[in-house]
Formats: C-alpha cells, structure tokens, sequence
C-alpha cells in the first residue's frame, strides 16, 4: 500500500481532530474562565451569584402551581421544536392545507406523533399559562413592585390564546374552519361599549 493512503492516514486524521477539538475546548473554557474573572473583578459577580445560589426557598412554594410559568416555558420550546418539525412538511394556503397535513398524517413516518404532540402541547401550553394567571391572580402576585411582570404576563397569555386560537386554522379542514369561523363571529357579536 503507498505511503499516506490507507487506514493509519485515517487514523492519524481523527487523531489530529480529536486533539484539535479537544484544544479548541481548552481554549473556550480558558476564555470563558478569564471574561468571568475580568467580569467579576468588576461587577462582583461571585457574590451575587453565592447569594442567588444560597438563598433559601419558602416551604410554601414547593407546590406544583408554583411550577406552572416554568412549565409553561417548557411546553413553549416544545411547541417551537415540534412547529420546526411540522414546517417541513406543511404547506400553507387554502388548495394545499388540508393534503400536506394528510400527507403528514398518512405517508410520513411517525408524522402523526410529530402533529398529535404538537396538537396537545398545544393545549398543555394554554391549560398551565391559565393556571399559572389563575395562581398569579389569588395569590395577589401582581402587587407592588411585580405590576411589571404581571402585564408581560397578561400580553403573553394573550399571545398564547391567539396563536392557539390561529393554528387551530391551520390544517384548514371542515372542523378548524367551522370552528374559527364561530370564534370569530363570536368576537363580532360582543357588544362595544
């Protein structure tokens, strides 16, 4: 066999990338080590973070409503994961809708889990953002000083109802246009004062 060619130019390839990944990993944990230590030279970041890290959680709070934004945020990476999957195979408009969710639903392998995991985490989303405001609300977690974070909060579930409500569309077949057809008429029926 000539020289150079062969399983051992191979091995001596990988060998070379392993201890230059390996390096470039030594090389970003140095760097990542020496902007922390210039950063917390400056801003006392240590402390901040000891005192974050040690600070005691009331029994009260560990509840499983107490858990509900953190869950709902979860479900909504989940929506985005399982949307991206989803947006290879739909196609958008009333003449194609409907068959590239059949499509989805019938030929692509293991399609019909991609849509009904969507579909549910979906209604999982709405469910805990609801409970999550529920909680928010009794417990008068919108006081002072959280106005803030209560009316991001507010838009947010908003936004939440309204994507729901939008994607429901989104297959375009008899249910979901029937149905946001009555959700609409249902907004125009409302008397403005």
């Amino acid at each position: 066999m000539a020289e150079g060619r062969g399983p051992s130019r191979w091995r001596r390839v990988g060998e070379w990338l392993y201890d230059r990944l390996l390096m470039e990993r030594w090389i970003r944990l140095l760097s990542a080590a020496v902007l922390y230590g210039a950063l917390d030279e400056r801003l006392s970041l240590r402390e901040a973070l000891q005192k974050q890290l040690n600070k005691r959680v009331p029994g009260y709070t560990i509840w499983y409503l107490w858990c509900m934004g953190g869950i709902s945020l979860f479900l909504f990476l989940f929506q985005v994961m399982t949307g991206i999957a989803l947006l290879f195979y739909y196609r958008p408009g009333p003449e194609v809708a409907y068959r590239s969710v059949q499509h989805l639903m019938n030929e692509v392998p293991m399609g019909w889990l991609m849509r009904q995991a969507h579909a549910w985490g979906a209604h999982l989303m709405v469910l805990c953002v609801w409970i999550h405001m529920l909680r928010i609300y009794f417990n008068r977690a919108y006081r002072p000083p959280r106005e803030l974070n209560w009316m991001v909060g507010t838009v947010l579930f908003f936004l939440t109802l309204t994507f729901a409500f939008t994607g429901y569309l989104l297959p375009w077949s008899q249910l979901s246009y029937w149905a946001t057809t009555v959700g609409t008429d249902g907004v125009t029926a409302l008397p403005l004062v």
